[in-house]
């Protein structure tokens, strides 16, 4: 689900602002911005996310996506892989929203806070609906591959360069990652029944 914040957005704050950003990127052409606020159609938006992405004050975000609790759940994982909510059976250590929503900065952000090569399983996002983030998403990470040298973030587009190994664990951490996959899944199965029938706002 997407959260708007109207006062957060520039172009209803400042009469004088031309931020038309979101409505610009936005594929299916869902997002209006008038003097009432923010109106996304979710009967049509297929929450690829793009317009959280490039909303430069945050008035649009992701409801459901901790990014601290998704990079604490690549701890301990020599080569983790993120992969999309969207895909229950997706091979990954962690799951998240569309990956149209990762920003460069938000990449930047990513890879620091775990400092390791990450790959981001795509095997599925060509047989998506919101298959056109991926030339979005690889741009972006060219872009800060090609600036910030020590930045290995992977995408993965073939099943088969997928380097994916199940974590270890201890019986402390067995338990607590059972707890937290039984959380996860709960969540992403209450995502997809949130979105099932989208109504407008």
């Amino acid at each position: 689900m997407i959260n708007v914040t109207r006062s957060r957005c520039v172009c209803i704050r400042y009469n004088d602002s031309t931020c038309k950003r979101c409505i610009e990127i936005c594929p299916e052409k869902v997002i209006t911005i008038s003097a009432n606020g923010i109106r996304i159609d979710e009967n049509k938006c297929t929450y690829c996310m793009l317009c959280v992405s490039v909303c430069p004050t945050g008035a649009l975000e992701e409801k459901n996506f901790n990014l601290a609790a998704s990079v604490s759940r690549l701890a301990d994982t020599p080569l983790p892989i993120l992969g999309c909510r969207r895909r229950i059976g997706i091979k990954a250590h962690s799951k998240t929203p569309c990956f149209g929503l990762f920003s460069a900065d938000f990449l930047v952000l990513l890879y620091f806070s775990h400092q390791k090569t990450i790959q981001f399983n795509m095997t599925e996002c060509g047989k998506c609906r919101n298959k056109h983030i991926i030339p979005i998403f690889l741009e972006r990470i060219q872009f800060l591959t090609s600036r910030i040298n020590e930045i290995t973030l992977l995408p993965v587009l073939n099943e088969s360069d997928l380097q994916f190994e199940e974590k270890a664990y201890n019986r402390r951490k067995f338990f607590n990652e059972f707890k937290n996959i039984v959380a996860r899944n709960i969540d992403e199965l209450s995502f997809e029944r949130t979105n099932a029938a989208p109504k407008s706002y």
